[in-house]
């Protein structure tokens, strides 16, 4: 499962940059599956459904604190 909580999104400056931190949770066993299947090599890994999923999660949750 990955989850957002969107209580935990913050704006602040890392190392001189200016934005927003998102934390991405993600339970032990699917990150175990993300990481025995994805390829740093291979230019298509992950699968685009999979980065799709992570992609939609993130803009979503930080979509709506900037609405907020």
């Amino acid at each position: 499962m990955k989850k957002i909580d969107e209580s935990q999104i913050i704006f602040g400056t890392i190392d001189g940059i200016d934005g927003w931190s998102v934390p991405l949770v993600i339970s032990f066993e699917e990150a175990v599956a993300l990481v025995q299947t994805y390829d740093p090599a291979d230019k298509f890994s992950p699968p685009a459904a999979e980065s799709r999923e992570i992609a939609r999660l993130f803009l979503d949750a930080l979509k709506a604190v900037m609405e907020g």
